[in-house]
């Protein structure tokens, strides 16, 4: 009628939660689902030496806070503005991470700082998520239209999945190289190659650009060289070789070491063998899989589940070192 105000629009997003049964079904849902990601979160195992394992770890922190940080948006949007509601979501996302990251601390687990940044990368993109799919609602509450809120709202989650995703995917790539190169396992020259292996004591290994790896023998228990998760199955193969040179005026004595996935860290469980180079000797060392295989004393070594070839010195030798071109199978 004229004269009459317009009558007034209910805020969707500021108004009182609403009460009920659904309501408190919903609220009950999203707190005990939140509640069993801490605990699975807390008491998780470590991922283990394998890089992929390890790299899918990584990314399921995202993924499941993913899921945290929408919960607790929809939950709070209730009782708060867009805004606050967003960055009471993202403390509450973090508060729960470091929670995690510290009950991981007293059971035993491995606590990191990474792992609380991607738990806080996974909250925000549970956040955004939230966003987008409530735009046509909580459009009016940040001074925008509804697709102007949808598309920064997508375009957010798509480079913050696109930061989540690459360090796995780079991750896969590399496995995927191992197995071309074979039947080489390592190459000098080769950088992907080059990522599976460490100098030791837990040193990296210089980029690539030379012919050869110069591994160093002056500090360390035993000083040399570790390739790391090979490829695993060596079953059909006939020797493994490595080309490995001694640039001293010295003699050399070197151990080799190769051991499967089942070792347990003693002596007498994997392959072990004495390696003297003499002074200036460069030299293809070619071991037969068959004595591989027989190396532990108890049991046969698992060809198909080969986790590490070690070439190594017995204690420091100050200025010494050993130069290795390439470590290949022969079929």
């Amino acid at each position: 009628m004229v004269g009459q105000s317009p009558p007034k629009v209910k805020d969707p997003v500021s108004a009182p939660a609403p009460s009920g049964s659904p309501w408190r079904r919903r609220v009950g849902w999203s707190l005990g689902t939140i509640l069993l990601v801490a605990v699975v979160v807390s008491f998780a195992p470590a991922p283990g030496a394998n890089r992929l394992n390890a790299a899918a770890h990584d990314l399921a922190h995202v993924l499941v806070f993913a899921v945290v940080g929408h919960l607790l948006m929809n939950l709070v949007v209730l009782r708060w503005r867009i805004g606050a509601a967003a960055l009471l979501s993202l403390v509450a996302g973090g508060a729960l991470g470091l929670t995690t990251e510290a009950a991981q601390s007293l059971t035993g687990g491995d606590p990191s700082v990474g792992d609380l940044l991607r738990d806080l990368l996974g909250t925000a993109l549970g956040v955004l998520a939230a966003l987008a799919l409530r735009a046509p609602a909580t459009a009016a509450h940040v001074g925008s239209s509804s697709p102007r809120l949808r598309r920064a709202a997508w375009a957010a989650i798509a480079l913050g999945s696109a930061a989540a995703l690459l360090p796995f995917a780079f991750v896969a790539l590399q496995y995927r190289h191992r197995t071309a190169l074979l039947p080489v396992l390592l190459a000098a020259p080769d950088a992907t190659s080059r990522r599976f292996a460490r100098l030791l004591p837990d040193r990296e290994l210089p980029a690539a650009g030379s012919p050869t790896i110069t591994v160093p023998l002056d500090r360390g228990r035993w000083p040399g060289l570790s390739l790391d998760e090979p490829f695993p199955d060596w079953r059909g193969q006939r020797a493994l070789a490595l080309d490995v040179a001694n640039p001293g005026a010295q003699a050399l004595a070197l151990n080799l070491r190769v051991h499967d996935s089942r070792h347990d860290g003693r002596h007498e469980d994997r392959f072990n063998q004495a390696i003297v180079l003499s002074p200036g000797e460069r030299r293809v060392l070619k071991v037969p899989v068959t004595a591989i295989a027989a190396g532990p004393r108890d049991r046969a070594l698992r060809l198909e589940s080969i986790d590490a070839v070690i070439l190594f010195h017995d204690g420091p030798l100050p200025g010494g070192r050993f130069e290795l071109a390439r470590i290949w199978l022969e079929p």
